[in-house]
């Protein structure tokens, strides 16, 4: 792991995958909700380009590809 290697003693490594996919999920769908106001906020490209990398990131989860932890670390 990185941190050990930089110095660091890892005291905590929680796993979040399963929360940051429900995150991920709320987030695709209340801007698929709110498309057309935020569409009027943003230019399309950004909107669309936001769908595109939460349905990406989401396929990453799916697959094994992408985890999120928690990690908490001291200097040693």
């Amino acid at each position: 792991m990185l941190l050990r290697e930089t110095g660091f003693r890892v005291i905590v490594d929680e796993e979040v995958t399963e929360d940051f996919q429900t995150t991920c999920e709320a987030i695709l769908r209340a801007r698929r909700e709110l498309e057309e106001e935020l569409r009027g906020a943003e230019r399309d490209d950004v909107f669309e380009e936001e769908l595109e990398k939460k349905a990406l990131t989401l396929q990453g989860i799916s697959e094994g590809l992408l985890r999120r932890s928690l990690l908490v670390a001291s200097k040693s």
